[in-house]
C-alpha cells in the first residue's frame, strides 16, 4: 500500500469554525484488502468509537461502508476508480471529521488461457475450455472465441463461441489455431490466448 498525506481546509460544525482535516491518498488494487490507517495516529490510543463513511465509489459498486467502529479498518475495493472514505470520532456534542481517505483503484486486464488439447481427430468434437486470471475477482467475465487459422478448404466453425467452453469439428486433414480473449465488465484483455492443433485422420 502507497499513502501520500495531503491536508485540506474545510468549514466543520454548525458554528463554523475551520479546521484542517488530513487527506490519506491510497493506492489498491480490486478484488485485495488495503487497510486504512493514519501514520502516527493519536487517535488509535484514544478509547473512542470511530464511524465511517464510504461518501464516492465508482458507478454500480456494490461496495459499502466499514461496520467496524474502530480507527482501523480494512477494505476490499471490487472495481477500479476512486474510492473516498471519511473517518469521524464520536463525541457527546457532535461527531468530528477526522480524516479523508482517497483510494485510488487499479488493475490488470484479465489474462485469457486455454487448456491444452490432445489428440485432435478428423470429424471428431474437438473440445476447448477458457479461464482467465483477472483482478477483479467478482466481476463475471465475458469470452469470445474464434478461428484464427484452419486449412484454406475448411469449413469448420465454432459451437458456443460466447462461453468459457466451445468446440469444433475438424473437417480438413491440418492446422486449426483458435483464440480467446475475455472482459471482466471493463477491461478486455490485451492480448489474446491461443491453441493450436492438428487434425488427422
Amino acid at each position: 500500500m502507497i499513502s501520500r498525506r495531503i491536508a485540506i481546509l474545510i468549514v466543520a460544525g454548525a458554528a463554523g469554525c475551520q479546521h484542517d482535516v488530513e487527506t490519506i491518498a491510497v493506492d489498491a488494487r480490486a478484488g485485495n484488502p488495503v487497510e486504512l490507517r493514519v501514520r502516527d495516529d493519536l487517535a488509535e490510543t484514544l478509547v473512542a468509537t470511530f464511524r465511517w463513511e464510504l461518501v464516492e465509489a465508482p458507478a454500480n459498486s456494490p461496495d459499502v461502508a466499514p461496520l467496524a467502529r474502530t480507527s482501523v479498518v480494512t477494505v476490499t475495493p471490487s472495481r477500479r476508480g476512486i474510492y473516498v472514505y471519511d473517518r469521524w470520532i464520536e463525541r457527546e456534542l457532535g461527531d468530528d471529521l477526522t480524516n479523508h481517505f482517497v483510494v485510488t483503484v487499479d488493475g490488470f486486464p484479465p489474462e485469457p488461457r486455454i487448456a491444452p488439447v490432445g489428440t485432435a481427430k478428423l470429424h471428431s468434437t474437438v473440445a476447448l475450455t477458457g479461464s482467465a486470471h483477472a483482478s477483479v475477482p467478482t466481476e463475471e467475465l465475458t469470452y469470445r472465441w474464434r478461428i484464427k487459422t484452419r486449412p484454406f478448404t475448411s469449413a469448420a466453425t465454432l459451437a458456443g463461441a460466447e462461453s468459457s467452453m466451445t468446440s469444433l469439428v475438424p473437417d480438413v486433414r491440418g492446422d486449426y489455431e483458435v483464440a480467446l480473449q475475455v472482459f471482466d465488465g471493463e477491461l478486455w484483455s490485451t492480448a489474446a490466448a491461443t491453441v493450436t492443433f492438428a487434425a488427422e485422420p
